[in-house]
């Protein structure tokens, strides 16, 4: 076999919405633009306790249930990551009208497959079932683009083959989407005492949020493949920077310090041929602790904070013409 027959480093994701645990025909595989694919199947190991008769050797261990799991990295890109985030808040994006969808916390469960193509000859697939979004990640840098780790926990450990597995549903493989990236020029954090008397922040240096699912995978007897993946607690968290510049750093630490309950709004846009596509995250949160530190010759606060409400977390997207 040749050297460049046994390098697969070139692979193209695909992920299909799963109707009651799976695909169904003509179903439409998107492509996704990633950054990093670490997903993986693992396989249990059944230990047995008996030793072959006259030896020391324990006798050979049997393959035993199976799952997989791991991230996929992106960047935040208009329109791409719609069904991922209605996976994760287990909810449908509700039309407002007016060019407005939100997303709100639900009760839907959401699974899907995911595809990975290897394109290098010979051509390769390995499907993963049954995924659910265990966990979300969100990265706002100073100048950058907004980076989304998606973290994942499925059903199987997919052999990898030759032919498609997919052949018999007649699916149809969409085009990669060629819309815009967000980044951390255009957009806002606001924060206040409610909603409606939030003030912008213009000293926030950095900031994440995570939204996590805490699933754990569920066997069964007689069941080679997880069964499900069980919900846990729902748990939305993250932190922020702030440069200790005046008077908004020094209340915030202190209101930090106190464990004060806020709401705060995040919005990325982007305006591309005069249409613009804003995204906003709206929290309430409890400030949890705070700490202090030096970026360079910059003191700045860090601070960790905790969705605290049944309705905590909500998406707003829409999108508008300008001028």
């Amino acid at each position: 076999m040749a050297l460049n027959d046994a390098i697969k480093s070139e692979f193209t994701v695909f992920f299909g919405e799963e109707n009651n645990g799976a695909l169904t025909s003509g179903v439409e595989m998107n492509p996704l633009r990633v950054s990093d694919v670490t997903v993986e199947g693992e396989t249990q190991k059944i230990e047995s306790d008996v030793i072959i008769p006259d030896s020391r050797i324990p006798s050979t261990p049997e393959s035993g249930s199976e799952s997989n799991s791991g991230d996929i990295s992106t960047e935040w890109n208009i329109n791409e990551q719609d069904p991922l985030f209605a996976a994760v808040m287990l909810n449908d994006w509700e039309d407002q009208g007016d060019n407005t969808k939100t997303l709100v916390l639900g009760k839907t469960r959401k699974t899907f497959s995911l595809l990975k193509k290897y394109s290098q000859e010979p051509i390769e697939y390995q499907l993963f079932k049954n995924e659910q979004i265990n966990q979300l990640t969100m990265n706002f840098a100073v100048s950058d683009f907004v980076k989304l780790t998606w973290s994942i926990m499925g059903a199987n450990h997919p052999r990898k083959e030759t032919d498609d597995p997919l052949s018999g549903l007649s699916p149809v493989y969409n085009e990669a989407l060629t819309t815009k990236s967000f980044i951390t020029l255009d957009g806002y954090i606001k924060l206040g005492n409610s909603f409606s008397d939030l003030t912008a922040n213009h000293q926030i240096s950095g900031m994440s949020i995570t939204i996590n699912n805490n699933l754990e995978r569920t066997d069964a007897l007689f069941e080679t493949e997880a069964v499900e993946m069980s919900l846990g607690d729902f748990n939305v968290s993250g932190s922020f920077d702030v440069l200790n510049s005046g008077a908004v750093a020094r209340e915030l630490y202190n209101d930090a310090v106190g464990g004060a309950d806020k709401c705060m709004e995040v919005q990325v846009s982007r305006t591309i041929d005069g249409s613009k596509t804003s995204y906003t995250i709206q929290l309430k949160c409890h400030l949890d602790n705070v700490s202090e530190s030096k970026d360079g010759n910059h003191l700045k606060y860090g601070i960790n904070w905790t969705m605290n409400s049944a309705d905590g977390i909500k998406f707003i997207k829409k999108t508008e013409e300008v001028n």
